[in-house]
């Protein structure tokens, strides 16, 4: 078993799918949409993890894809 050092634990702040077309002026289809079809596309980058069908995005990846900052 793998213990995880709490110490070394690091929050991440993050949208919803919801926020995330909110954020970007779209609707979650289309946010969704882009996730699923175009894995090279910022919004596929942000999207951290997939939870009982509902995606958690970047806030940080997803507002720079906003305000139109490159991040690698």
């Amino acid at each position: 078993m793998i213990e995880e050092d709490p110490a070394a634990t690091v929050a991440v702040a993050t949208y919803t799918e919801a926020e995330t077309a909110t954020r970007i002026g779209v609707d979650r289809t289309s946010i969704r949409r882009v996730a699923l079809t175009k894995p090279d596309h910022p919004i596929a980058a942000a999207c951290l993890y997939i939870t009982e069908n509902k995606r958690v995005y970047s806030r940080e990846l997803i507002d720079a894809y906003v305000t139109g900052e490159r991040r690698n």
